[in-house]
């Protein structure tokens, strides 16, 4: 965006010329309420004199801003380091209201980065290949083995490994940048445990015994006296013969 030289811009500014500014407020002037507008600092991405931006607000009817004196639309518009002035003026039949100068500043960013450092994890019997966690820092890519790739937990094999750390376009990298590890094979993970015999008791069934009653002898049992003529009957007891 092209600038006016300071001598054109302030008569501009004062005079209002082809924009319709008011030069003095009337009594019957429509008051306006002015908006900031929103100012947005430098990145390590911004190309050389367009560092920061800023973003001039729509006030409705009656206000026009101009961003270092030179009158525009509102939008966003591209900034260069340093210092810069938004201010809103006044159509036509209206007076404005609240702040109508604004002031920013851009800086340089600090676009230095450390980067952090991989954690790594050697080789186990549960995971023999071995591990590295790349971490997140902006501005900074990293390559395992010099290989790129984003953030997150990279399996290893055994012998020696690289992780390098390398700075984003607009971005410078301080610190240490490699770092390196070898993972290296586990061993006496499949050893033989001997276990000792487990003995089993046996119980021998027991054979349940069988008690026999004692068997009594018969005795004769003689019902009344003999009768003449008749015979005499004798019973005779029946040996019973219990088991348990």
């Amino acid at each position: 965006m092209k600038k006016l030289s300071l001598a054109l811009a302030t008569i501009v500014a004062a005079l209002g010329i082809g924009l319709g500014f008011a030069a003095t407020a009337s009594a019957t002037d429509i008051p306006v309420a002015t908006i900031a507008p929103v100012w947005h600092a430098a990145t390590c991405t911004d190309t050389p004199g367009n560092e920061g931006n800023v973003d001039i607000p729509d006030a409705g009817p009656g206000v026009i801003y101009a961003l270092d004196s030179i009158p525009g639309p509102a939008g966003n518009y591209l900034l260069g380091l340093g210092t810069h002035t938004v201010t809103a003026g006044a159509q036509a039949g209206y007076t404005l209201t609240g702040t109508v100068t604004w002031t920013y500043t851009v800086v340089k960013p600090n676009c230095k980065v450390t980067p952090k450092a991989p954690v790594w994890h050697a080789a186990t019997c549960a995971q023999p290949a071995g591990s590295v966690d790349i971490p997140t820092v902006k501005g900074v890519d990293y390559a395992v083995d010099y290989i790129p790739g984003p953030a997150g937990n990279y399996l290893l094999g055994v012998g020696a490994h690289t992780v390098s750390a390398n700075p984003q376009p607009g971005y410078t990298l301080s610190g240490t940048q490699t770092w390196t590890y070898t993972v290296k094979k586990v061993t006496g993970c499949h050893k033989i445990v001997v276990r000792a015999p487990v003995r089993k008791t046996v119980t021998p069934a027991v054979t349940p015994v069988v008690k026999h009653a004692p068997v009594l002898a018969p005795r004769p049992v003689t019902h009344g006296a003999p009768i003449a003529g008749r015979a005499v009957m004798t019973v005779l007891p029946v040996a019973v013969y219990a088991q348990f």
